[in-house]
């Protein structure tokens, strides 16, 4: 489980990085997901068009990950996590201040290395922090 949840920190400092290559060795050929953007789920030769953003516009990406669980099958591990992706330009202007996003993603081992085999991105909404709370204190 510890090197699955390595991966995906990998995941995230290649997205920081722009590095689109890099990140690309992180997903099974099979690949079929569903993220936060797309109006359906795509295949692996569409996941990187974000990264390769980040690099040409010379973006700089806020994330912190807060893992909400996950499950481990042998060669198959799934994980979940949230974290805000906030993506500031070169002018200084951000987008997604507020915004948090969750994450699934279903990792295989393959030939000795994790790799991506499915996925899928939403945003977190905003109230669902407060109704939790509210729950929790019996409201």
């Amino acid at each position: 489980m510890d090197a699955v949840w390595a991966r995906e920190a990998e995941y995230w400092r290649l997205v920081q990085a722009g590095d689109a290559e890099g990140y690309l060795t992180l997903w099974d050929d099979a690949f079929r997901g569903w993220p936060c953007a797309e109006p359906r789920p795509v295949a692996k030769d569409a996941v990187a068009g974000w990264v390769r953003d980040i690099r040409e516009r010379k973006l700089r990406l806020g994330y912190k990950l807060t893992p909400e669980g996950a499950v481990d099958c042998g060669d198959v591990v799934v994980v979940y996590y949230r974290t805000p992706v906030v993506l500031e330009y070169p002018d200084g202007h951000a987008v997604n201040r507020r915004r948090v996003f969750k994450f699934t993603h279903t990792w295989r081992r393959s030939g000795g290395a994790w790799l991506i085999v499915g996925g899928m991105c939403g945003e977190v909404p905003r109230s669902s922090g407060r109704r939790a709370a509210r729950r929790d204190r019996g409201s």
